[in-house]
C-alpha cells in the first residue's frame, strides 16, 4: 500500500491510502480524503479484474460533510458497476514484469544501470530497447517504466483525430430500467436502501409523476391554475401551450435624481420553435413610469436565439446610462442616492431602434454586429428627495458627468447612427464528448476579441467617428499554487470628428460599497466618467488567488474555505496619469462573500483608499436589470 501525505493540507490535495496489487502494479482500492471550500470529501473505490489482467472500479463510495452558515450537513453516495464490456489495448498486453524501486532495491537498480545505457534510454526517441525488455518480461526500474508510459501517452495524443478533445464518453440507459419493480432492484442491489432513501425515492417519483401529468393537463391543480387577482402585483408565468408561455414581471421601484422613484413593468411571450435547433422566440414589452417627471416610456423587443445565433430587434423610448455597459445597478444606485446622497448613475433619454446579430461560426469563433439609430435627449435632475441628510447641501450633484477631457459633457438633442462588428476567438478551446455531443471545457482557452465601431452621417445623424479595440481575457490555474485572472483591453479612436459624451470610451469604475462578481472585470475605486476618452486607451485588470499566502498558511483558516487574493488594475489615457489600483482580498468568507481593501495611485502618488464587499469569486453570478 502507498500512504498519500500532502505537503500541506487544503483544497484539491488528497491524503489517505492507495492499495496496489503485488507484482501486477495496478490499483486494488482507494481510501482517500480531500476538501473543497472547507467541505470534507471521503472517497472509497474498489477495483476488480474484468478481463485478463485489466482491473476497473466496481464499487464507489462518496461521503461529504461540512457546515454552511452553522448548519451541518452530510451526503452519502454509493454505486456499484458490473457487466463491463471492454476491449483491451493490445499495445499494453505485456507479460508479468518485475519493477525495481531505486529507493529500496538500490543494488538491483545499480546492476540494471550498469548493464544498459540509461542516458540513451531516457530519451523519448530511444525507447525501443526498453520496449523489447518489457515484452520479454525482464526486470525494469521504476524510472524506466515511467519513461515508457510518457512516450506511449505522447504517441496516443498524436494519433487522436481531434487533439482538442480531452475525453470521450458514451452511455445509455436501458429502456427496461424504468419498468422494473422494487423486487427486481432489491434482488440485484448489493447494498439495501435505507428507510430514508426509500422515502426519498418515493417522494421523487411522486413529484416526477405530478410534473408529467401537469404537462399533459390532467391534474386538478392544472385545470384550476390561471390568472389570480394578485398576479399583476406579484407577477406570474402562464404556460399557454406545450412550448409557449406568457410572463408578467413587475419590478421593485428604484430611485434616481432624474426620475425620482421609477417603476417598470415587463410583459413577455416566449415560445420554442419546432426547428432542428430548438430556436427560442421572446417578445417582451417594457413600460416605465417616472413619478418625479410624471412620464411614461417603454420599449418592445423581438429576440430569436439558439446555440448558433442570436437576432434581436428592440425599439422605443427609454433611459440609458452614458456608459453603454451600464456599470451601476439601479437597486445599488437607489441605496447610494437615498442613504449616502450620491447619485452615481448618470442617464440620458433616447428614441431608438437597435439591431443585434451574433453568429457562432464554430466553437472557436463568434461574430457579432450591432446597429443603432437613436435620437438622444439630455435630462436634468427633477427631485431633491432623500432619506438621510448627511450634509448641509440640499441639491444633488448634476446629472451631467464630470470629465477631464471635456469642460462640459452636456449636449443638445441630436441623432446618431452607429454600427459595429466584432469577433471573439478561443483558439485553444478544449472539449469533452458525452454521448456524441461536445461540451466546452471552461477556461481552457483565452478569449481574444477585436471590434471596429463607426458612426455614420446618415439619416440626419450628427455623430462621426471610428473606433478600434482589441482585448484578451483568461482565467487559468497555475498548478495547485493558485489561479490567475486577467483582462487586457486597448483601443484608439481613429478619428473623433464629431461625437458626444455617450460616444466616448468609458471604463468600469466603482464608487459603491459593492464589488462586481468577476474579480478581473472592473476597477474598485475609479470614478465612472472622470477619465473617459475619445483618444487612445489601455486597461489591465489582474487578480491572483493564492492557495496559501498570509493568514491562509494557518490550516484551520484554509480548511474553512478562505482564500487570499491580490489584484492590480491599471488605466492609461491622455489624462489618467497612469491611474493604478492595488488591493488585497479575503475570499470565500462564509463560503459566499469576499471583502476587498484597495488603494489608488496617480503617477505613483497615493490618491484614495476604500473597502468593497462582494460575492466570492468561485460563485458565478449574473445580474440583469433592463
Amino acid at each position: 500500500r502507498i500512504k498519500v501525505i500532502p505537503r500541506s493540507k487544503g483544497d484539491d490535495v488528497i491524503d489517505g491510502v492507495i492499495y496496489i496489487v503485488e507484482d501486477l502494479w495496478n490499483i486494488h482500492s482507494l481510501d482517500i480524503h480531500t476538501t473543497k471550500l472547507g467541505i470534507d470529501i471521503f472517497i472509497k473505490v474498489i477495483y476488480a479484474p474484468i478481463q485478463d489482467e485489466a482491473w476497473l472500479p466496481v464499487s464507489h463510495q462518496f461521503k461529504m460533510e461540512g457546515k454552511v452558515f452553522g448548519f451541518e450537513f452530510e451526503y452519502n453516495y454509493l454505486a456499484t458497476v458490473s457487466d463491463y464490456k471492454i476491449t483491451v489495448n493490445p499495445d499494453l498486453a505485456v507479460p508479468k514484469m518485475e519493477v525495481i524501486d531505486e529507493t529500496i532495491q538500490r543494488e538491483e537498480a545499480k546492476a540494471i544501470a550498469e548493464k544498459f545505457d540509461q542516458k540513451k534510454i531516457r530519451k523519448p526517441d530511444n525507447t525501443q530497447q526498453l520496449q523489447e525488455r518489457l515484452a520479454k518480461g525482464e526486470e525494469i526500474t521504476r524510472k524506466e517504466l515511467k519513461t515508457i508510459v510518457k512516450e506511449y501517452e505522447k504517441q496516443e495524443r498524436k494519433e487522436l483525430d481531434e487533439p482538442e478533445v480531452l475525453s470521450n464518453v458514451d452511455y445509455k440507459i436501458d429502456s427496461g430500467a424504468y419498468t422494473k419493480d422494487s423486487v427486481f432492484w432489491a434482488d440485484i442491489r448489493p447494498v439495501p436502501l435505507t428507510i430514508e432513501e426509500v422515502k426519498g425515492y418515493q417522494k421523487a417519483d411522486s413529484l416526477a409523476e405530478i410534473e408529467r401529468k401537469k404537462e399533459a393537463g390532467d391534474t386538478l391543480k392544472t385545470k384550476h391554475d390561471g390568472f389570480k387577482p394578485w398576479d399583476p402585483i406579484l407577477g406570474n408565468n402562464y404556460k399557454v401551450s406545450k412550448h409557449s408561455s406568457i410572463e408578467l414581471r413587475p419590478n421593485i421601484p428604484n430611485f434616481n435624481t432624474v426620475e425620482g422613484f421609477n417603476f417598470h413593468y415587463r410583459i413577455g411571450f416566449g415560445t420554442v420553435l419546432q426547428d432542428t435547433n430548438k430556436t427560442r422566440l421572446n417578445v417582451i414589452s417594457t413600460f416605465r413610469y417616472a413619478f418625479s417627471r410624471e412620464k411614461l416610456t417603454g420599449n418592445l423587443s423581438f429576440n430569436l436565439r439558439n446555440r448558433n445565433y442570436r437576432f434581436k430587434v428592440e425599439g422605443g423610448r427609454y433611459i440609458k446610462q452614458f456608459n453603454p455597459d451600464e456599470p451601476i445597478l439601479p437597486i445599488v444606485n437607489t441605496f447610494t442616492t437615498l442613504l449616502l446622497e450620491q447619485n452615481l448613475m448618470k442617464i440620458y433619454e433616447r428614441d431608438y431602434v437597435d439591431l443585434l446579430y451574433r453568429r457562432r461560426v464554430n466553437q472557436f469563433l463568434t461574430i457579432t454586429t450591432n446597429w443603432s439609430w437613436a435620437r438622444r435627449y439630455q435630462l436634468q435632475n427633477s427631485t431633491t428627495y432623500k432619506w438621510v441628510n448627511r450634509s448641509s447641501i440640499e441639491e444633488y450633484s448634476s446629472n451631467v458627468p464630470e470629465n477631464e477631457e471635456l469642460a462640459s459633457t452636456g449636449f443638445a438633442t441630436h441623432d446618431a447612427f452607429v454600427g459595429s462588428i466584432g469577433i471573439a476567438a478561443r483558439p485553444w478551446l478544449k472539449f469533452r464528448i458525452r454521448n456524441g455531443r461536445k461540451y466546452e471545457i471552461g477556461n481552457s482557452s483565452p478569449t481574444l476579441s477585436l471590434e471596429y465601431r463607426k458612426a455614420f452621417e446618415l439619416f440626419d445623424a450628427a455623430v462621426k467617428y471610428d473606433q478600434l479595440e482589441a482585448g484578451i481575457k483568461h482565467s487559468l490555474r497555475l498548478g495547485f499554487r493558485g489561479r490567475l485572472d486577467f483582462n487586457f483591453r486597448g483601443g484608439v479612436f481613429l478619428n473623433n470628428d464629431s461625437l458626444n459624451f455617450m460616444d466616448y470610451k468609458h471604463f468600469l469604475g466603482n464608487r459603491t460599497p459593492f464589488a462586481t462578481a468577476d474579480p478581473a472585470a472592473s476597477f474598485r475605486l475609479l470614478d465612472y466618467y472622470t477619465y473617459s476618452t475619445s483618444d487612445k486607451y489601455f486597461t489591465a485588470n489582474v487578480n491572483y488567488q493564492f492557495r496559501k499566502f498570509l493568514i491562509t498558511t494557518i490550516p484551520v483558516i484554509r480548511l474553512a474555505g478562505i482564500r487570499e487574493n491580490i489584484f492590480v488594475n491599471y488605466l492609461a489615457t491622455p489624462t489618467s496619469k497612469n491611474y493604478t489600483e492595488v488591493g488585497y482580498t479575503l475570499d470565500g468568507i462564509l463560503r459566499i462573500f469576499r471583502l476587498e481593501a484597495a488603494a489608488s495611485f496617480i503617477d505613483g502618488r497615493y490618491l484614495d483608499y476604500g473597502f468593497r464587499i462582494g460575492i466570492a469569486t468561485n460563485i458565478a453570478v449574473n445580474f440583469s436589470d433592463n
